[in-house]
């Protein structure tokens, strides 16, 4: 068989193009298979789901963050040096009490953690014990690995030991953030007034957390020398309502 000159070089010609496609393909698949993965979502696991903790309970993940020691903020330092009295700060028996609440697309976990004050005063025979109920507040953040903590406040006595009944995120001023709102009560039993005394606390958004200008005056549900007095702000709701009307 006889080949032109020409149909060689055409022959040659396509055999080289075939080659240098197959090449840049052979190519591209190996780029194709060493290329990251980006923009996938990971699966849920220990480290990238903090928000659960690998599914921990939520009791679980406040043990694990509970502070090594009590905080003392908010005691002025005269507290301590009251004259023949000793002072002693201690975790109390009581379980700590949460509440879940979402902000801005946050799920955030506030936290109370009892401890107890207790104060010996010495008299001339004998040694006085007086025993006092606290919460330290703390603000649980989710972050990546776990949760940051911040330490907002400390609930103290007021007639009574306090009694922690709801702790909410809700708008309750100018800005757009929202603010921590905290319901206690303190029951109270004296000679002249029986009942629960109701007091809202507002701490701002979770970037500044300080206080903000309050609405919510304390409230008494209580007998008072003959006379039945009613608190308006007994729970969340009517809290909520409150703040609807004043425009927030």
């Amino acid at each position: 068989m006889t080949f032109h000159k020409h149909s060689l070089i055409v022959l040659i010609s396509g055999a080289g193009i075939v080659l240098i496609i197959l090449i840049a393909l052979i190519v591209n698949i190996i780029r194709f298979q060493n290329k990251p993965i980006e923009n996938v979502p990971l699966k849920s696991s220990a480290t990238t789901t903090p928000s659960m903790e690998n599914n921990l309970k939520v009791s679980d993940i406040i043990a694990k963050y509970e502070p090594a020691s009590i905080s003392k903020e908010g005691f002025g330092s005269s507290y301590f040096d009251q004259p023949g009295v000793k002072i002693s700060f201690k975790k109390s028996d009581l379980s700590p009490v949460y509440f879940k609440s979402e902000s801005g697309g946050v799920n955030y976990i506030i936290v109370f953690y009892p401890f107890e004050i207790t104060k010996s005063r010495q008299h001339d025979n004998y040694i006085d014990h007086t025993t006092d109920n606290y919460y330290n507040m703390y603000l649980f953040t989710p972050t990546n690995g776990g949760y940051l903590t911040k330490f907002i406040t400390t609930i103290s006595p007021n007639g009574g030991s306090p009694e922690i009944k709801a702790a909410f995120f809700a708008n309750a001023d100018k800005d757009p953030e929202d603010e921590i709102i905290v319901l206690t009560a303190w029951p109270q039993d004296h000679a002249d007034i029986q009942g629960i005394l109701y007091g809202v606390d507002i701490y701002d958004d979770p970037k500044h957390m300080s206080d903000v200008n309050n609405d919510f005056m304390s409230e008494c549900e209580c007998n008072s020398n003959g006379q039945h007095e009613t608190a308006l702000y007994t729970n969340e709701a009517a809290i909520r309502k409150h703040l609807k009307d004043l425009g927030y």
